[in-house]
């Protein structure tokens, strides 16, 4: 467990917290589009991107809503 950023976690698995390194990254699920030039300063796709610059496949998942109740069935 990690009280730091989601890109925090992910540093520390490649570090060497964990036995052995993962080998995928599933980043999410973040409530809100990422998209447009701010995209890198989302967490979720910020944590995606630290585990493909340590050469692990990663992905970041995220729910676009508007207003209401989230559903993250879909995601």
């Amino acid at each position: 467990m990690s009280d730091g950023s989601p890109t925090d976690c992910v540093r520390l698995a490649v570090l060497g917290f964990l036995k052995q390194p993962p080998a995928l990254i599933v980043s999410g699920i973040n409530r809100g589009a990422n998209l447009g030039d701010d995209v890198t300063y989302s967490g979720t796709v910020a944590a995606a991107m630290e585990g493909v610059l340590s050469d692990i496949p990663s992905i970041a998942i995220s729910l676009a809503y508007i207003g209401g109740d989230a559903d993250y069935t879909p995601a």
